[in-house]
C-alpha cells in the first residue's frame, strides 16, 4: 500500500514538476505579456486622446470662446454707450419740451391772469363809479 502511495505520489510530483509547472508558467508568462501589452496599449491610446482633446481645446474651443467673449462684450459695452446716448438724448429732449410748455403755460396764465386782473379792477371801477353816481343822485 504504501508503495503503490509512494508511487503515485512519485508520479504526481513527476506530472506537476514537468507537465503542469512549466505549462502553469508559460500560461502565466504569456497572460502576464498579454495584460501588460494591453495596459500599454490602453495608456497610450488614452494618452493620444488625451492630448488630441487638449490640442482641440487650447487650439480651437479657447480661441472661439475668447472671441466670442471679447465679441459680446464689445456688444455689450457698445449698446450700453448707445443706450446711454439715446437716453441721455431723450430726457434732454422731453426736458426741453418740459421746460418749454411750462414756460408757454406759465405766460399764458400770466397773461390771462393780467387780463383777468384788468377787467376785474374795470368792471369794479365802472361798478365803483354808477355807485358813486346813484349814490349821489340818491342823495
Amino acid at each position: 500500500c504504501k508503495a503503490i502511495r509512494n508511487g503515485f505520489m512519485y508520479v504526481g510530483n513527476v506530472f506537476y514538476e514537468y507537465i503542469v509547472s512549466p505549462v502553469y508558467g508559460c500560461v502565466t508568462w504569456f497572460w502576464s505579456c498579454v495584460c501588460r501589452l494591453l495596459w500599454k496599449c490602453i495608456t497610450r491610446i488614452k494618452d493620444c486622446i488625451w492630448s488630441i482633446c487638449k490640442a482641440v481645446y487650447d487650439n480651437f474651443l479657447l480661441p472661439i470662446y475668447s472671441c466670442a467673449s471679447w465679441f459680446a462684450r464689445t456688444i455689450y459695452n457698445g449698446a450700453a454707450c448707445v443706450g446711454k446716448s439715446i437716453y441721455g438724448c431723450v430726457t434732454a429732449v422731453a426736458k426741453a419740451i418740459y421746460d418749454g410748455v411750462s414756460a408757454i403755460a406759465t405766460a399764458i396764465w400770466n397773461v390771462v391772469g393780467a387780463i383777468a386782473t384788468a377787467i376785474w379792477n374795470v368792471v369794479g371801477a365802472i361798478a365803483t363809479a354808477i355807485g358813486n353816481v346813484v349814490g349821489a343822485i340818491a342823495t
